[in-house]
């Protein structure tokens, strides 16, 4: 047997280093998003959704820069008209799937006017020697050449459409006394949904 070489240090902790780095920032399931996250809440009444950049959590509103129509704009949102909030969770392009549906519908719109067109070769010698000897055969080879022209145009079309992916977003729950006359007090409490 031959020996195996010796790991150079600066070649094994740049390995490290690389499989240690997380290749996305992500938030663990129910974190509470930090600030200048982009985070997208919807209110209950009126149904309303707000997307921008969380400024602050208050105890009893959370504040938000608005990103989209009204850029720039602080609006404060009350934890109790809240019905659901998401933080995002980075951008991705949809190659595969514009890939996928590309090829699909190439590949059938091929078959289908493989066939639609389809008429025996009438020549002698060798003027028939591509031509599909059946109306299947002409289907196949429209769709492998129309999929093929799909499977193109589908990937280049899934790779410019760019989406943000969203997960959801727990605020922290938070408790308030307030005194409400002749010595009596009242708890609320805003937990999260």
């Amino acid at each position: 047997m031959f020996p195996l070489p010796r790991p150079r240090p600066l070649t094994l902790a740049t390995c490290l280093l690389l499989l240690a780095t997380p290749g996305r920032a992500q938030l663990p399931a129910g974190a509470p998003a930090p600030t200048g996250q982009l985070v997208r809440i919807q209110l209950r009444d009126p149904p309303v959704r707000y997307e921008g950049r969380l400024l602050r959590l208050d105890r009893d509103s959370v504040v938000l820069s608005l990103v989209g129509p009204g850029v720039g704009r602080t609006v404060p949102i009350p934890r109790s008209a809240i019905s659901s909030a998401w933080v995002s969770a980075g951008r991705s392009r949809n190659t595969l799937r514009g890939l996928g549906i590309g090829l699909l519908a190439g590949g059938v719109g091929g078959a289908i006017i493989g066939a639609v067109t389809y008429s025996p070769c009438e020549s002698q010698g060798y003027g028939c020697i591509l031509a599909p000897g059946s109306r299947a055969q002409a289907a196949g080879a429209g769709a492998a050449l129309v999929g093929t022209l799909g499977l193109v145009v589908g990937g280049v079309a899934g790779w410019a459409t760019v989406r943000q992916r969203w997960q959801p977003l727990s605020l922290p729950a938070s408790a308030m006394l307030a005194p409400i006359g002749r010595g009596r007090i009242a708890l609320r409490v805003d937990a999260p949904f």
